[in-house]
């Protein structure tokens, strides 16, 4: 899910930038964060369904070899389909900020975020994947990797979960129009060297 996430988030601004559209696009009557706004959602439908597919897929040959917990099911879906675009938003605000969105991502989901919920303490509540992974909630066979990721707090409530991912979805969208409504975008001049 963050791989999908960051391929489509940074791909709302990057593929424009280096097709050389962005100034294009950037100088039409419509206003600036509606572009942005406008792949976001297509990329959120696109998105959700590959993944909500890929999931069910998943669970369905899973299923057929042993019996899965009472529950799992749905809260996988729900997981993957709330936390999907709280790492688009994020990972389209990066396509904003800067033009290396796509490294940079890339080490948040799978650097960042990995050592960040294996320190103890707090700071693991400041990832994504801590409440992305609190969806699932704690039930009889809670695998221990997930017990550890928890560590003796336990995962956060569903609620707080839910509201905590989806404030990171909005606030990354208007910050990303804001980056995109102040910020310069030139053309490349191909004459030069």
């Amino acid at each position: 899910m963050p791989l999908c996430a960051l391929l489509f988030g940074t791909e709302i601004l990057l593929a424009e930038s280096s097709g050389g559209t962005l100034p294009y696009l950037f100088t039409r009557p419509a206003p600036r964060s509606s572009i942005v706004l406008g792949k976001y959602f297509a990329y959120l439908i696109v998105g959700s369904a590959a993944l909500g597919l890929s999931v069910l897929t998943t669970l369905t040959v899973y299923g057929g070899s042993r019996p899965l917990p009472d529950g799992i099911a749905g809260r996988t879906l729900l997981a993957v389909l709330v936390a999907y675009p709280a790492y688009l938003g994020a990972f389209a605000f990066l396509s904003a900020f800067t033009r290396w969105s796509l490294m940079a991502g890339f080490l948040y989901a799978f650097g960042v975020e990995f050592f960040l919920g294996i320190i103890p303490g707090m700071v693991r509540k400041g990832t994504v994947l801590f409440y992305s992974r609190s969806l699932f909630g704690e039930w009889d066979a809670t695998p221990r990797t997930l017990k550890f990721f928890f560590a003796g707090d336990g995962p956060a409530s569903l609620w707080g979960a839910l509201t905590t991912l989806g404030a990171i979805a909005v606030i990354s969208l208007v910050l990303s129009a804001v980056i995109i409504r102040r910020r310069e975008f030139v053309e490349r001049n191909p004459g030069r060297a």
